[in-house]
């Protein structure tokens, strides 16, 4: 909020911002055969995840993986032995100095926020997950009303390793729920659920990993508001639908160390040693019919969003530095076109780079178990984002 004294800056700012809107006019709906496209390009996930440039369908385990690859539940870590596991993980990302999150061109000032946690509990070569991602992203519109949007996208897994745990696979369902809201009117609360499937293959006693995923669409057809007519509500004109495309995923790893990385460890408590982990990964999004998009709805305009197949490719590093200590992280990404400008070009997709480490600050023990408590950070850089 600006702050008494500073008219020039806040002259400034406004010119700014009506130059923007000027710049950035895309026609008026006048009917609600639109589909709000609900897709995300850049790198989400565990602090791993993210500063690794977002690869992750190769390099899944437990908890965390479960976000890409629903086969992951029951990919353990090498040190995991007994018939019964577990595993859980609790993130945050708080996107910060950017000012066009979506890379939609559309120069917005949002406080955005993203949860993810997930469980999984784990029983010989079986595995069973659930993780959950939240979404919530807020900004004054051009008539000055403040325009919320949150989504909630829930996934529950189940998965088994095969061929003494050189395959493993699983199966999953996931369960979209999507809530926008103008001022204090709410807009649409749409839901939908669809399936999904992983797979990850990793030789015994070798070092390398190749993963798959394939998610089909979530699609909402709910259209009817209980307050409001979706031909003028609060002023919006209401899209009567909202999709999460299909996306495809195939991923490969490779970690050069002194032990394999496809070895169980009978007697160590963790794999501490000398190690680089590499890994890459190519994802395929599907199109979404006169899909448009959600910062430019909040704008009342259309603007087109995912009207064809989206590419992204990924790659990351993760180097042990010091053993049981201290392991650093590098990534890029390519976050891929998706949206067209008000001349119906697209807008070039942009490049990211990421960085991250995990640094081991305290090891106890408690109740005869051995533990670690450490600290992890990440950073995703691209034009007009920063994510951390």
């Amino acid at each position: 909020m600006a702050k008494a004294g500073r008219p020039v800056a806040l002259g400034v700012a406004l010119l700014v911002q009506v130059q923007v809107a000027q710049a950035q006019e895309f026609p008026a709906p006048t009917d609600r055969n639109h589909t709000l496209d609900v897709f995300l390009g850049s790198a989400i996930g565990s602090a791993r995840i993210v500063g690794m440039g977002g690869t992750a369908v190769a390099t899944a385990e437990g908890s965390a993986g479960v976000l890409t690859n629903p086969a992951s539940p029951a990919v353990r870590p090498a040190t995991s032995n007994d018939d019964w596991d577990w595993d859980w993980h609790l993130d945050s990302l708080v996107p910060s100095f950017d000012t066009d999150y979506d890379n939609n061109g559309i120069k917005t000032e949002d406080e955005s926020l993203s949860v993810t946690g997930g469980l999984v509990v784990q029983y010989r070569d079986w595995g069973l997950g659930f993780s959950v991602l939240s979404q919530s992203s807020s900004n004054d519109t051009s008539s000055g009303e403040r325009f919320t949007a949150t989504g909630l996208l829930a996934k529950l897994t189940l998965a088994r390793s095969l061929w003494r745990d050189q395959l493993v696979v699983g199966i999953g369902v996931r369960d979209l729920r999507l809530t926008i809201m103008g001022g204090e009117q709410e807009l649409l609360s749409l839901g939908g659920v669809s399936a999904e499937s992983g797979v990850m293959w990793k030789p015994q006693a070798k070092s390398i990993r190749v993963g798959g995923s394939l998610s089909l669409p979530v699609i909402s057809d709910d259209t009817e508001l209980q307050e409001c007519d979706p031909l003028d509500c609060a002023g919006y004109i209401v899209p009567n639908k909202a999709k999460v495309p299909w996306q495809a995923t195939v991923g490969f790893a490779h970690r050069h160390a002194p032990s394999a990385w496809n070895t169980r460890l009978k007697d160590a408590q963790w794999r501490d040693e000398k190690a680089l982990l590499w890994a890459i990964d190519a994802v395929l999004t599907g199109p979404t019919q006169r899909g448009i998009g959600i910062e430019a709805f909040a704008q009342h305009m259309v603007q087109p969003s995912g009207r064809t197949l989206s590419l992204s490719v990924r790659a990351g590093a993760e180097y042990e530095l010091l053993p049981g200590d201290l392991r650093l992280r590098l990534g890029s990404y390519y976050e891929a076109k998706r949206f067209k400008d008000p001349q119906g070009e697209k807008i070039p997709g942009r490049m990211h780079l990421t960085g991250g480490f995990q640094w081991n600050l305290w090891s106890f023990s408690l109740w005869g178990d051995k533990h670690r408590l450490s600290l992890s950070f990440a950073l995703d850089r691209a034009r007009d984002f920063v994510n951390s």
